[in-house]
């Protein structure tokens, strides 16, 4: 028979599983987002050097 502390453990796996997916949806979506970015952006940022 399983001890209250492995119930708990069993309970908030897939939990942990189901946030572990919305994150690596999330950062597939930043990283698209990221290459589709226009490239005056960066070209921007380096005419603000001196």
């Amino acid at each position: 028979m399983l001890d209250y502390e492995e119930k708990m453990a069993r309970r908030e796996l897939p939990a942990a599983m189901a946030n572990a997916g919305r994150l690596a949806r999330g950062l597939d979506q930043l990283l698209e987002s990221m290459a589709q970015a226009d490239q005056p952006f960066s070209l921007d940022a380096r005419r603000s050097w001196p």
